[in-house]
């Protein structure tokens, strides 16, 4: 079993001619719209090589958080341990040029919500490999890594974006 404890998002990618300079305004013809977030983006990466994935996150009450369960459902994730709470879903804005250089602006949204309580014992086992990343708070992390530990389960961190994290949490990390 894989638990991913993470983020949440709905992508708005905008593909650019260049990155705009501060106070341009840039115009393209269309924009795309996609689940994603670094946690989730782990979760469906798991669940389509074949694991049996848990995904532990948080949404808002708003229409886009009715879209990121409806597409974590349709990949077979299980989403048990999602919360949904009243507010806005995390949502990120992407600008890409026509080299593939980028610029990302993220609104956290229900991401900041996330607590460690939301991960259920029976998603942190010795057969457990517990997948995390840091877009949603630090400290929540590190009790889940600690929580993960105390269980025997396996931890594997992406430590992006890159935030300090305590050397006690660092040292728990696989």
């Amino acid at each position: 079993m894989i638990t991913v404890f993470g983020s949440i998002n709905i992508d708005l990618t905008f593909q650019l001619p260049a990155l705009p300079s501060v106070g341009e305004t840039m115009l393209t013809p269309a924009f795309t719209e996609a689940v994603g977030g670094k946690g989730v983006n782990q979760a469906v990466a798991a669940r389509r090589d074949g694991a049996d994935t848990c995904f532990v996150g948080c949404i808002g009450s708003d229409e886009f958080g009715e879209r990121a369960e409806t597409a974590l459902q349709r990949e077979g994730i299980n989403v048990e341990a999602l919360a949904r709470v009243p507010g806005k879903t995390g949502l990120a804005s992407i600008w890409i040029d026509e080299l593939g250089d980028n610029m990302i602006a993220v609104a956290s949204g229900a991401n900041s919500l996330l607590t460690s309580e939301s991960v259920l014992p029976s998603a942190l086992t010795s057969e457990t490999l517990v997948v995390l990343q840091m877009e949603v708070p630090r400290a929540e992390t590190e009790r889940v890594i600690t929580r993960a530990k105390q269980n025997d389960a396996k931890v594997l961190l992406n430590l992006a974006p890159a935030l300090p994290l305590s050397s006690t949490a660092l040292e728990q990390v696989d």
